[in-house]
């Protein structure tokens, strides 16, 4: 499956909706006290007797003055069932690894911790 459309503008969007149901103060700017950088590694889905989604990111959390104050790897994945070849299986893969990626993102530790620094 191809797309034309901005995948790392999907990922930002729907990683930051995650983040807000989870109840974290995001915004799309980088004029905060804190911000949140990803760089899109991977985003992938394999089919085969089900549907395999995987997304992977490397996150860094800065101070506003650009200071790093953690960084990781992170990996989103899913895993579903579905008829072969249809889009809203690549898609439903696709959303549940955002989700595993945000929920592995807000439990992290590192990632908690950066954010409560002042």
């Amino acid at each position: 499956m191809y797309t034309t459309s901005d995948v790392p503008a999907f990922v930002r969007e729907h990683l930051t909706a995650q983040l807000k149901t989870i109840g974290l103060d995001v915004a799309a700017s980088e004029s905060g006290e804190r911000v949140l950088k990803a760089e899109l590694g991977e985003f992938w889905v394999a089919e085969g007797k089900r549907y395999h989604g995987s997304i992977g990111l490397k996150v860094s959390v800065t101070e506003a003055s650009g200071k790093e104050l953690w960084s990781a790897l992170l990996n989103g994945s899913s895993d579903n069932f579905g008829r072969s070849l249809k889009p809203d299986n690549y898609t439903e893969s696709i959303s549940d690894a955002v989700q595993d990626l945000a929920a592995k993102l807000a439990g992290s530790p590192g990632f908690r911790a950066a954010l409560a620094k002042k």
